[in-house]
């Protein structure tokens, strides 16, 4: 659909070249005014600030080094992100995989999302999946909100990244923030 072109660094970095969008100060980088924020104290987070590199995740830029620093503000805060918007096959699939990969079980709304081509939306899909990450709709997920299947999700994030993990940050952030969640993982697994 789009060109691509391939960096030669080490790893190779692959760069999909779009057209303009979002441009800082313009009015395609504003919120739309339909949009209301939905909690009285929020934070805009700014990425593709690095002109030398995409950044597709609200997390990280596609290097993986670039931190944005939204994984630090919801440490110890958040067990879970939703993640929605465009592109479901872009941004908000690589978003939803640096949030399983932090340790914050995600979410990926599909009727709140769209790709920007089917065929690499179901490889996001499938790929947000394979890392244990959950694709759902809106209403869906507002049902299973209180459900052993979230609990089993938010667990089974928090044991993942316990077990990748040798960080004692992470260690305690799982143990002394999130005990109720294994908890909950092994009272469900002594239920099945």
């Amino acid at each position: 659909m789009f060109d691509e072109v391939v960096f030669s660094q080490d790893p190779p970095y692959s760069q999909v070249l779009w057209p303009d969008h979002c441009i800082e100060d313009s009015p395609g980088a504003e919120i739309h005014s339909s949009i209301s924020y939905p909690f009285l104290m929020s934070m805009e987070i700014l990425k593709g600030t690095n002109p030398e590199i995409d950044s597709y995740s609200a997390f990280f830029d596609n290097g993986g080094t670039g931190d944005t620093g939204l994984q630090e503000l919801l440490k110890g805060y958040v067990t879970e992100v939703v993640v929605i918007g465009l592109a479901t096959d872009y941004c908000v699939g690589s978003t939803t995989l640096d949030a399983q990969k932090i340790g914050l079980a995600a979410t990926l709304l599909t009727d709140a999302s769209r790709g920007v081509d089917p065929d690499t939306t179901k490889t996001m899909l499938e790929r947000v999946r394979a890392a244990g990450g959950q694709v759902s709709t809106w209403a869906n997920w507002q049902e299973s909100l209180d459900t052993w299947t979230r609990a089993k999700h938010l667990a089974d994030t928090l044991i993942s990244t316990h077990q990748n993990s040798s960080s004692k940050r992470t260690i305690d952030y799982i143990f002394n923030k999130n005990v109720y969640l294994i908890f909950a993982y092994v009272c469900y697994l002594l239920l099945k």
